[in-house]
């Protein structure tokens, strides 16, 4: 994203303030020379990237090990973020004239404390009331949080061979529930609740456009790559099948439908192909839990990514994972129909699993990445 930073940058991507604070350290701005930050909607996991001249002699000042770095900034819409993170890594490098650069690799507090933690506990409840109960014993109740509720209680004890974060993510994916952050919260959502047509709409009747007579259009896109028709990432036809010791049958599930996932008008299964007028046989996927929904949350992902894009626009705190975002591309330019119509495959509405800021200077611009199951029908 680097090589395109320098022609997306205009009035559009100016933050009205940010600041970044290693330790006591508040560096000057002038010595930042990137942060990256990356949030998917598919972990708690918040990562990120930050460049630094070393200015301040840092290994003189600084304990590395016991550091944190609190990074804010506020868009010209006064939306803002703020947010705390340890430093994972660090290594130096020097530029054309000789002079060093820190680069310090991030991850959020939240998710570093619970994949760091190994403390072990027996519960009598659901496995969300766990989590609220671990989120208080390792004080991070300061966060904001939107989790649905289980109302399955079960007997567990949360064992110490595996990671905190890690055993939650495990056991909230079985009973089809995604564990993610945004910019503002803390998430776990059930799958029937990220359906695609029940997410926000990012900005209704604005769609994101990469060709406008306005240079300060909100949402111009500036960088754009297209993926579709991707045959090597959706499963065969499955279905899932577990014991269920009570009735002493075999339980199963085989919702292979994926028309739940369509935003847009022109249906793509690329999981039905047929020989000789019959289908190529099911696969079959064998668990020990009697739950099918993480079957579903795993076709659901599957099916999503049939038709991917990458798109790199103006930096906004609104722009974020799990929503719906409309596109207006231009046509090819070979033909006045096509310029008329625009692109109308790729055309319609996606939604975001990744949203990359990258602060370069005192501008804000973003990587999106999106997807949908569907494609838009020709007119």
């Amino acid at each position: 994203m680097s090589n395109t930073a320098d022609r997306v940058l205009n009035a559009g991507t100016k933050l009205k303030s940010y600041s970044v604070k290693i330790g006591n350290i508040n560096l000057i701005k002038e010595t930042i020379s990137s942060l990256e930050l990356s949030f998917r909607n598919d972990t708690p996991v918040i990562l990120g990237r930050l460049i630094i001249d070393d200015l301040y002699d840092m290994n003189s000042q600084i304990i590395w090990k016991d550091i944190s770095v609190n990074v804010f900034y506020m868009d010209v819409f006064d939306k803002l973020f703020s947010n705390d993170f340890y430093v994972i890594g660090i290594s130096e490098t020097y530029d054309e004239q000789y002079k060093k650069k820190f680069v310090l690799d991030l991850q959020d507090k939240f998710s570093y404390t619970l994949q760091n933690s190994y403390l072990s506990k027996s519960f009598k409840s659901d496995i969300i009331t766990a989590l609220k109960a671990y989120i208080t014993e390792l004080k991070l109740s300061s966060y904001k949080t939107d989790f649905d509720d289980i109302k399955t209680v079960q007997e567990f004890v949360i064992p110490k061979n595996i990671d905190n974060l890690s055993f939650f993510i495990m056991e909230l994916t079985k009973c089809g529930y995604v564990f993610y952050q945004t910019k503002e919260k803390i998430v776990i959502k059930h799958i029937s609740n990220i359906e695609p047509k029940k997410l926000i709409e990012n900005d209704p009747g604005k769609p994101f456009k990469n060709e406008t007579s306005n240079q300060l259009y909100k949402n111009r896109i500036s960088g754009i790559r297209t993926f579709f028709l991707k045959r090597k990432s959706i499963p065969p036809i499955t279905k899932s099948i577990a014991y269920n010791p009570e009735k002493k049958v075999m339980g199963l599930s085989s919702d292979n439908d994926n028309s739940v996932y369509y935003l847009s008008d022109d249906p793509l299964n690329l999981q039905k192909i047929s020989t000789g007028g019959g289908y190529n046989g099911t696969k079959e996927i064998y668990q020990v839990h009697l739950n099918f929904d993480e079957h579903k949350l795993h076709l659901r992902e599957a099916f999503m990514r049939q038709s991917e894009i990458e798109i790199i626009v103006n930096g906004y705190i609104k722009n974020d994972v799990n929503q719906i975002y409309e596109l207006d591309l231009k046509g090819n330019s070979s033909g006045s129909e096509q310029q008329a119509k625009g692109n109308t495959v790729i055309n319609g509405k996606y939604i975001s699993n990744t949203v990359m800021d990258k602060l370069v200077g005192d501008s804000l611009i973003q990587k999106i990445h999106l997807y949908r199951a569907d494609l838009t029908k020709k007119i």
